[in-house]
């Protein structure tokens, strides 16, 4: 059954940001004393209090400064980060002498893209910035946003969770992985110095846009900063061990954030399934889809089978398809319309609706219909039943929707679920059925058979149902719009007398013979049947003459197709309807012309008049040596 269905729509697109909205600067790492856009100075340049790993890629060890890390003891320089001891890399360089960043951020609360949000609101840099210095050769990887204690912090994009815990200098980390809707690789998103205790997200989870991580930590649980989130890009190869860093010496891998992500958010794709019809091993669906960025490759997929894919000429596609799903099972299928876009390695799930595909045709909607008992086909479903009732037994129609098997059919009186029973009608008639005449008769199965009764409406100079015409009235019908090219309909029994309609011309490709059995100048034949078009003007032909020897010529021929009978001696080239140049390596030519010499001929002509053609052929400036003699193409007129 057909099912409209809501566009689902991929929106993949972002209006790219004007350059005003690079934002520098960032909140600063302090003593607890100190403000916001002081020195990035830790309040303690040992190592952070205890670190916990509440999470991880491959799990989680909750460890301290006096806790083994996986066995191990980890330097002061270390934090622990999945039971191994890995470089804290904020506790490098000459502290005292980092530089302060240097701040004033345009404050951001909106991206403008429909696919990335912001991880903060509002968004601002009021302290270190990505590349800003940081002193000993180590720049800062990412922007650090203003935020007090307590904001929350949102996932900027779906993805999965790759690391969420406490991670020393960090304070609270969640990292995200996710899948660049612009060309599908992969990237990371670092939500750093939150509060660990409130994280609200573990490794190996999946997220969505805008899903709450947790929030921003004071001073005593972020890591010893002053309140502010880092927040970072990364494109590059995860570590195998540890998190990633906030100072690094070199920014390969890390991205500028606000820049990247709206020059990487586009619109590519699009598309639904509009309509879906499942037969008896055929699926039919129905939809469209396009790309804005270019469409490699779009595909419906069954299941996890894909049962129709197609590489496209152009970037927007409508379509109705009708595949063969007949080594599918009775079952319930997911089925999906995907799109891979141009330069893309994956593709993106546009729409999908569910199928049920059956073996089974379901009867018409009528109790004991071709001995059903079930008002429907029971298709083999279980406790529905019997398709069929015994030999003993007659089906009896109770309701339109229900019946069931009784041995009591012929006993010649009504039983429950009988319409009549051998001679008893129980009062009805023909008339009373709402024909107009006839004999009611009752069906061995103690239905009414109305084969007999009768509609009297033929004669009434209308059109009733089950009528083509009636008297005059033909019901707009023509001989020409029955398929004729003139005549006259006429009704009869208020059925088309189509007796005194005809057709203009006749030909037949057996009217032709075998031309190649003539003689051995006889060397054309005619490649199927001929076909005339526009006969109530003037008939034209179009025929394809082949060589008998299915071989080419070597050189060029010139021919005419003549009317007349050839005579074997001489050509008159006022007899020419149509002349052309076989060409040379051709084995077969089309060509098409006029029966009659004008439109004013063909009208003064009688039914009978007929005209033959032939062709003659010769290689250009010889003879006339080839001609094909035999049974002529004949046009006749058969209406006046």
């Amino acid at each position: 059954m057909i099912g409209q269905r809501e566009s689902s729509v991929l929106l993949l697109r972002t209006l790219l940001l004007s350059a005003a909205l690079a934002v520098t600067g960032c909140a600063t790492k302090t003593d607890d004393t100190a403000s916001t856009s002081g020195t990035e100075t830790p309040s303690d340049t040992s190592t952070p209090a205890d670190t916990t790993d509440t999470s991880g890629p491959t799990g989680s060890t909750d460890t301290s400064a006096d806790e083994t890390c996986g066995g191990d003891t980890c330097a002061d320089d270390e934090v622990c980060i999945n039971d191994e001891c890995v470089e804290d890399d904020f506790l490098q360089g000459d502290y005292e002498g980092e530089p302060q960043g240097s701040g004033g951020g345009t404050a951001i609360d909106d991206l403008g893209s429909t696919c990335y949000e912001l991880p903060i609101l509002p968004y601002q840099v009021t302290g270190y910035a990505h590349t800003d210095s940081v002193g000993s050769g180590l720049v800062h990887a990412g922007d650090d946003c203003n935020g007090d204690a307590g904001t929350a912090i949102y996932s900027i994009y779906e993805g999965t969770v790759y690391y969420a815990g406490d991670a020393g200098s960090w304070g609270g980390l969640v990292e995200v992985q996710h899948t660049n809707p612009l060309d599908g690789t992969t990237f990371y998103s670092l939500y750093g110095h939150l509060q660990p205790s409130t994280l609200q997200v573990s490794a190996g989870q999946v997220i969505n846009a805008g899903d709450q991580l947790g929030v921003l930590g004071t001073s005593s649980e972020n890591g010893g900063w002053a309140e502010h989130l880092h927040f970072s890009i990364f494109t590059g190869e995860h570590p195998a061990s540890g998190v990633l860093k906030g100072h690094v010496t070199s920014l390969e891998g890390y991205e500028d954030p606000i820049p990247w992500l709206t020059a990487n958010c586009e619109a590519l794709c699009e598309g639904s399934i509009n309509a879906v019809d499942a037969e008896v091993g055929s699926l039919t669906v129905a939809g469209s889809l396009r790309c804005e960025g270019g469409l490699e490759k779009w595909s419906l997929v069954l299941g996890s089978t894909t049962i129709f894919d197609e590489f496209p000429t152009t970037d927007e596609v409508s379509f109705e398809e009708t595949i063969d799903v007949s080594a599918f099972g009775d079952a319930e299928y997911a089925l999906g319309l995907w799109a891979r876009p141009t330069g893309w390695t994956e593709g993106v799930l546009l729409d999908d609706t569910t199928v049920e595909l059956t073996s089974c045709t379901p009867e018409a909607y009528e109790a004991c219909d071709d001995g059903d008992v079930w008002w429907f086909d029971s298709c083999g479903e279980p406790d529905r039943l019997s398709d069929s009732c015994t030999s003993d037994e007659t089906c009896a129609t109770l309701s339109a929707t229900e019946a069931e098997c009784s041995e009591n059919c012929g006993n010649g009186s009504l039983d429950a679920g009988e319409a009549c029973d051998d001679s008893d009608l129980d009062g009805e008639t023909c008339e009373t059925l709402g024909y107009d005449d006839g004999d009611l008769d009752c069906a061995s199965d103690c239905t009414f058979d109305e084969s007999d009764c009768e509609h009297e409406t033929c004669g009434n100079g209308s059109v009733d149902d089950g009528e083509d015409c009636d008297d005059s009235d033909l019901d707009g019908e023509t001989c020409e719009t029955l398929g004729y090219d003139d005549g006259e309909l006429d009704c009869s029994g208020c059925s088309f007398d189509e007796s005194d309609c005809c057709e203009d011309t006749t030909g037949d490709e057996t009217d032709y013979g075998d031309f190649c059995s003539g003689g051995e100048r006889d060397i054309f034949t005619v490649d199927g049947a001929i076909s005339i078009s526009s006969a109530g003007s003037n008939p034209r032909v179009t025929a394809t003459f082949e060589k008998c020897s299915g071989t080419a010529f070597k050189s060029a021929h010139d021919c005419h197709v003549r009317v007349g009978s050839w005579d074997g001696s001489s050509y008159s080239s006022s007899l020419d309807r149509v002349s052309f140049t076989w060409a040379s390596g051709s084995s077969s030519e089309t060509v098409s012309w006029d029966a009659w010499t004008s439109a004013s001929d063909w009208a003064a002509a009688s039914a009978g008049d007929s005209k033959e053609f032939y062709l003659i052929c010769d290689e250009s400036g010889g003879d006339w040596n080839h001609w094909r003699t035999e049974a002529p193409i004949t046009v006749e007129k058969t209406c006046d």
